[in-house]
Protein backbone atom coordinates (compact mmCIF):
# COMPACT_ATOMS: atom_id res chain seq x y z
CA UNK A 1 0.00 0.00 0.00
CA UNK A 2 2.77 2.85 0.84
CA UNK A 3 4.53 1.93 -2.46
CA UNK A 4 1.40 2.54 -4.47
CA UNK A 5 0.94 5.89 -2.18
CA UNK A 6 4.55 6.51 -3.14
CA UNK A 7 3.97 6.25 -6.99
CA UNK A 8 0.84 8.28 -7.01
CA UNK A 9 2.85 11.31 -5.10
CA UNK A 10 5.68 10.89 -7.70
CA UNK A 11 3.29 11.03 -10.53
CA UNK A 12 1.23 13.62 -8.91
CA UNK A 13 4.80 15.40 -8.05
CA UNK A 14 6.15 15.22 -11.67
CA UNK A 15 2.34 17.19 -13.47
CA UNK A 16 2.84 19.77 -10.74
CA UNK A 17 6.62 20.72 -11.64
CA UNK A 18 6.20 20.09 -15.49
CA UNK A 19 3.19 22.31 -15.70
CA UNK A 20 0.76 19.84 -18.13
CA UNK A 21 -2.17 19.81 -18.76
CA UNK A 22 -4.28 17.22 -17.73
CA UNK A 23 -8.01 15.15 -17.53
CA UNK A 24 -9.48 14.63 -14.32
CA UNK A 25 -12.44 12.06 -14.97
CA UNK A 26 -14.04 11.59 -11.44
CA UNK A 27 -16.21 8.30 -10.39
CA UNK A 28 -19.40 10.22 -11.78
CA UNK A 29 -18.16 10.50 -15.36
CA UNK A 30 -17.45 14.33 -15.54
CA UNK A 31 -14.46 15.22 -16.70
CA UNK A 32 -11.99 18.14 -15.46
CA UNK A 33 -9.60 20.02 -17.94
CA UNK A 34 -6.73 22.19 -16.22
CA UNK A 35 -3.32 21.99 -14.49
CA UNK A 36 -2.77 20.61 -11.22
CA UNK A 37 -0.94 23.74 -9.02
CA UNK A 38 -0.73 21.07 -5.50
CA UNK A 39 -2.02 18.14 -3.94
CA UNK A 40 -1.88 17.02 0.01
CA UNK A 41 -3.31 13.48 0.98
CA UNK A 42 -7.23 14.57 0.79
CA UNK A 43 -7.45 17.23 -2.36
CA UNK A 44 -6.40 18.02 -5.58
CA UNK A 45 -6.34 21.61 -6.52
CA UNK A 46 -6.98 22.21 -10.66
CA UNK A 47 -6.44 25.36 -12.33
CA UNK A 48 -8.42 25.51 -15.10
CA UNK A 49 -10.07 28.18 -17.39
CA UNK A 50 -12.73 28.23 -14.71
CA UNK A 51 -10.32 28.76 -11.83
CA UNK A 52 -9.26 27.01 -9.00
CA UNK A 53 -11.03 23.77 -8.69
CA UNK A 54 -10.76 21.76 -5.17
CA UNK A 55 -11.16 17.87 -5.77
CA UNK A 56 -11.59 15.33 -3.39
CA UNK A 57 -9.65 12.42 -4.48
CA UNK A 58 -11.49 9.96 -3.42
CA UNK A 59 -13.74 11.42 -6.50
CA UNK A 60 -11.07 10.75 -8.58
CA UNK A 61 -11.20 8.11 -10.98
CA UNK A 62 -8.45 8.60 -14.02
CA UNK A 63 -6.05 11.36 -14.14
CA UNK A 64 -4.60 11.69 -17.38
CA UNK A 65 -1.95 13.56 -19.14
CA UNK A 66 -3.73 15.66 -22.04
CA UNK A 67 -0.73 16.85 -23.74
CA UNK A 68 -0.49 14.94 -27.71
CA UNK A 69 -3.70 13.87 -27.14
CA UNK A 70 -7.14 14.86 -29.69
CA UNK A 71 -10.26 16.04 -27.73
CA UNK A 72 -12.16 13.18 -26.06
CA UNK A 73 -14.94 11.32 -27.90
CA UNK A 74 -17.90 9.71 -26.38
CA UNK A 75 -18.47 5.88 -27.09
CA UNK A 76 -21.41 6.53 -29.27
CA UNK A 77 -19.08 8.86 -31.54
CA UNK A 78 -16.77 6.60 -32.23
CA UNK A 79 -16.87 3.82 -35.07
CA UNK A 80 -15.78 0.46 -34.83
CA UNK A 81 -13.60 -1.12 -37.61
CA UNK A 82 -16.77 -1.50 -40.11
CA UNK A 83 -17.38 2.40 -39.80
CA UNK A 84 -20.75 1.42 -37.71
CA UNK A 85 -21.23 2.92 -34.59
CA UNK A 86 -21.23 0.31 -31.99
CA UNK A 87 -24.52 -0.82 -30.29
CA UNK A 88 -26.51 0.93 -32.82
CA UNK A 89 -28.53 -1.05 -35.09
CA UNK A 90 -30.70 0.84 -37.71
CA UNK A 91 -34.56 0.47 -36.95
CA UNK A 92 -36.27 -1.51 -39.16
CA UNK A 93 -40.11 -1.20 -40.01
CA UNK A 94 -42.26 -3.90 -39.94
CA UNK A 95 -44.98 -4.33 -42.95
CA UNK A 96 -48.43 -4.05 -42.37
Amino acid sequence: MKASCADQESFLDSLISEQKPVNIFLVNGIRLSGTIRSCDQRVILLDSPFGIQAVYKHSVSTIQDSEHRGPHKSFRDTPDANGARPGHLPRRRSSP
